[in-house]
């Protein structure tokens, strides 16, 4: 629980004091590879569902009372379960306060070099990771409980 909470706070509080850090602010960093490009994005990844902040924060809601409920049922000891749970809730929290407070998620991490690769932010980054990493503990080390066939 402890290893959960720290990432959550550590993840979360990076991704709030970097957007208002670089709120409104366009900073080039390595010249034609990386920069601090500022966008509003009213929408999901790459813009899609643009406008929707409402009903995107709403499904956020959604997803973390789901993903809570299900964390507490399961009650899984693995750590890298942990890490991937902690990156994931705290991706998802970070954008919808965003979407809650100002109506659109603040976006300022530009691959100069990827000219059609989207803005992102630090609870984007923080949620694919997490997702990456929960599908690897998924797929490669959960093992589900065996189920008792019935006594016939």
């Amino acid at each position: 629980m402890i290893l959960k909470v720290l990432i959550f706070a550590g993840v979360f509080a990076l991704d709030m004091i970097s957007k208002a850090l670089l709120d409104y602010k366009n900073i080039p960093l390595i010249d034609g590879v990386i920069s601090f490009t500022y966008v509003h994005n009213t929408g999901a990844a790459w813009g899609i569902f643009g406008n929707s902040t409402w009903l995107l924060a709403i499904f956020s809601l959604i997803f973390v009372i789901v993903f809570i409920y299900f964390d507490r049922k399961l009650k899984i000891e693995n750590t890298l379960y942990k890490i991937s749970f902690a990156l994931v809730l705290a991706g998802t929290i970070g954008n919808m306060v965003d979407r809650v407070v100002l109506g659109y998620v603040r976006d300022f991490i530009y691959l100069d070099f990827l000219k059609t690769y989207p803005v992102f932010n630090v609870a984007d980054m923080s949620l694919v990771i997490g997702m990456i990493l929960l599908a690897i503990y998924i797929i490669f080390l959960h093992k589900p409980a065996k189920k008792e066939a019935p006594n016939e």
